[in-house]
């Protein structure tokens, strides 16, 4: 389950890397006050960037186990792991509910 991790670790720094520059290419792609070369120009080079630097790429993932199903955006823990430290009152406001 590590590699999972490092290999999310490593796609969000390639996001985070190419970011900028693909909004910008984005922006100008869609204003339109610029001029029509410039904006199929900016849409090309938008099309030459690597799928990798792409936002929609990042699946949430569990930061303990790697699990990619069940992820509380909050914690960004698996429900499982949010079960066994909210049992042991590790997780900060949050306990486990006994009646």
């Amino acid at each position: 389950m590590k590699k999972y991790i490092n290999k999310d670790n490593s796609l969000r720094k390639k996001i985070l890397k190419n970011e900028n520059r693909r909004i910008s290419l984005k922006i100008i792609q869609q204003c339109q006050f610029v001029s029509q070369n410039r904006r199929k120009n900016a849409g090309f080079q938008l099309s030459k960037m690597k799928r990798s630097s792409s936002l929609v790429r990042i699946k949430n993932r569990c930061v303990k186990t790697g699990r990619s199903r069940g992820v509380s955006k909050f914690f960004k823990l698996s429900r499982i792991m949010i079960k066994d430290l909210a049992a042991k009152n590790l997780l900060p406001n949050l306990q486990r509910h006994i009646w």
